[in-house]
């Protein structure tokens, strides 16, 4: 799901609990693929997808963005989105290159308030 124009837009790499095993290897090559080909700003990153999880999905970003091939605002704003919240998580989460950090369930408030620190962290970038 995308949400707003290009260059604001938000990319869920979110998978859901009914995809068949062929669909979740799929979902973490959209990931990847999905801020080479589009202007994204921002990506809800779920951490513990299968085959490649979302700390091996945000290095490849990473290395996209050094490599020049990307397409989006510089720097993509990547958010974790993890079941652990453990002592230390934050700090694998910063060390793979995400951006920020909300565990799950998601709460509305903790969810806007990433999207508000990503929004902070593009405004120089986007212009705001």
């Amino acid at each position: 799901m995308r949400i707003g124009s290009p260059g604001s837009a938000i990319s869920w790499s979110h998978q859901t609990s009914c995809q068949r095993p062929s669909g979740r290897s799929l979902i973490r090559r959209v990931a990847v693929a999905a801020v080479q080909q589009d202007a994204f700003a921002v990506v809800l990153m779920d951490c513990q997808m299968p085959e490649m999880d979302g700390y091996e999905a945000t290095r490849e970003i990473r290395r996209l963005e050094a490599a020049g091939s990307f397409n989006g605002a510089a720097p993509l704003q990547i958010i974790a989105m993890t079941a652990h919240a453990m002592k230390g998580d934050r700090e694998k989460c910063e060390q793979a290159g995400m951006n920020d950090y909300i565990a799950k369930p998601i709460h509305t408030t903790e969810l806007r308030e990433a999207l508000e620190r990503a929004r902070q962290a593009l405004a120089p970038t986007l212009g705001g």
